[in-house]
């Protein structure tokens, strides 16, 4: 993860700089952030410590993407601003069971809990901790309105608000249709407590990312079910 996350910046500073790009816009992981950080996370806070050591290697890469935004600046006046999107979510996401995000993997397991007439879904953790998740189509919005916009350092991309997993867990259930029971398996770890992005510096710039989790969770379920048995689609299981 490391090497390849490292390369893929350097390459896209070098030849975004050597071919005239007149902006770019890289976006880093809000797991970049030292696994210290205050929630809500604001944006100078991201070198007050190292991220999670779980994510380390991929984290660190992305986040020298910063430091490759200023010497290309400095060296070279080449125009590029960071981004930190939030744990984003939406249609066309990983729903691998393997490798899924909390999101996705929920919203399979309760489909598939339901079409198979499982009882029960057993989830990690207690449900406590409290995320800030984004939808993506906000977040694909806003890429596009910052790129007609000077602003200096890291900008949050996120909705600003945390709900915590079992909320989250209850709302995907019935958007599924879902009728069994949840289960915690409370051996299993929680992970951060606490994780919401500051927007502030987003809101000066005049952007918002206000699609309501409800909605937006409506619009991954409502695209995952009507993809999930069409054999010609491009869902990730």
């Amino acid at each position: 993860f490391f090497y390849i996350n490292l390369m893929q910046m350097i390459n896209i500073f070098n030849y975004a700089n050597k071919f005239n790009v007149k902006k770019l816009l890289y976006p880093m992981g809000g797991c970049s952030y030292p696994n210290t950080a205050k929630s809500p996370i604001i944006e100078s806070s991201i070198w007050n410590g190292l991220p999670v050591e779980t994510s380390l290697g991929y984290s660190m890469a992305k986040k020298l993407g910063i430091i490759a935004s200023w010497c290309y600046k400095d060296q070279y006046n080449f125009n590029s601003s960071i981004v930190i999107p939030g744990n984003m979510y939406g249609e066309h996401d990983n729903f691998s069971l393997n490798s899924s995000h909390v999101i996705p993997a929920l919203i399979r397991k309760f489909y598939e809990a339901k079409i198979n007439n499982i009882k029960e879904v057993k989830l990690w953790g207690t449900g406590k901790p409290i995320r800030d998740f984004v939808y993506v189509g906000d977040v694909a919005k806003c890429m596009v309105y910052l790129l007609s916009k000077k602003f200096d350092g890291p900008v949050n991309i996120s909705y600003g608000k945390g709900f915590n997993i079992d909320y989250i867990s209850k709302i995907i259930k019935k958007l599924v249709g879902y009728k069994g029971k949840i289960i915690w398996d409370k051996s299993r770890p929680d992970g951060q407590k606490k994780r919401i992005m500051n927007v502030k510096k987003l809101m000066k710039l005049g952007f918002q990312a206000n699609t309501s989790l409800k909605n937006g969770l409506r619009k991954t379920v409502n695209w995952f079910k009507k993809n999930y048995h069409d054999e010609t689609n491009q869902i990730r299981l």
